[in-house]
């Protein structure tokens, strides 16, 4: 469950597992620093991309053992997201007090009982600033601003210099990374649309100091419905992954036809004639 208000910020995490108030509340930042790393590895996509086509020289830091390095990238990113909420996110107790009633009215539960982030940019009482939530904020929007920088950078550059470069490739190749740079294009807007838009609404709406609540858990299914739409958009795109999902699909219809065949009786030759001619349709 998650609640804002726009003047706070509050997350809440349904006690479950049988784990103690603290450790849920550390696995909720673990939660938001895997999505940041996941973005993360995005950006690096986008610049492995970028440099396959036009700075192949720069290829040999995504060889060997140098991988690593991106890895530790992303986990350096979410590792700092996730420091964030847990040095300037805790609950502090004039926090608690002002949600208490909030959270006993639209959930019907403990605010005390119950493992929660709470991020505040003003004092309840009297409206002074929390530097806390501020600092917490910065460190936010400077990590969306290296990945996000990363790839609107590499997604221009491709834009203004990809019929030039494609000019002297094969008609395959011309293809495929016209293919490619549709896939970066849908890539960024999708992310934008699912993750950025809303994580923007959660952070920056209560710096407005304006007295609402919202109930957002919508917004925060957004977030998990994005690592499906990014794997759908490559396979759907690219020609080349859409025939090998095609025939994983159809190897699977197979497997489950000789099943079926078996059980009944049936023999296999059927079965073969069946696979022949819907891969002649690929």
């Amino acid at each position: 469950m998650c609640c804002l208000t726009m003047r706070d910020m509050f997350f809440l995490l349904e006690n479950s597992f049988g784990l103690e108030k603290a450790v849920l509340k550390k696995l909720l930042a673990i939660y938001s620093g895997i999505l940041c790393s996941t973005m993360s590895m995005l950006a690096v996509q986008y610049l492995y991309r970028y440099w396959a086509v036009f700075d192949t020289t720069k290829m040999k830091y995504f060889e060997g053992w140098k991988v690593i390095f991106w890895f530790l990238f992303s986990a350096i990113l979410g590792s700092l997201w996730i420091s964030g909420l847990v040095f300037y996110a805790n609950p502090a107790e004039d926090s608690i007090q002002y949600f208490r009633e909030e959270i006993s009215v639209r959930y019907k539960r403990n605010i005390e009982e119950l493992p929660s982030l709470i991020m505040m940019p003003y004092h309840p009482v009297d409206g002074s600033i929390r530097w806390s939530a501020w600092d917490l904020t910065f460190i936010q929007t400077i990590i969306s601003s290296v990945q996000y920088g990363v790839m609107i950078f590499c997604g221009w550059s491709m834009y203004t210099k990809m019929d030039q470069t494609i000019e002297t490739m094969s008609k395959n190749a011309k293809q495929l990374h016209q293919q490619l740079f549709k896939v970066l294009v849908i890539q960024l807007a999708a992310p934008t649309i699912f993750l950025l838009t809303s994580l923007s609404f959660i952070i920056y709406l209560p710096f407005l100091d304006l007295e609402l609540s919202i109930p957002t858990g919508s917004l925060l299914c957004s977030f998990t419905i994005y690592v499906a739409i990014d794997s759908i958009i490559v396979m759907t795109v690219v020609k080349e992954y859409r025939k090998s999902t095609r025939k994983l699909l159809l190897d699977s219809l197979i497997k489950l036809q000789k099943w079926l065949a078996s059980d009944n009786g049936e023999s296999g030759p059927k079965t073969t004639t069946f696979r022949m001619e819907q891969l002649d349709k690929i």
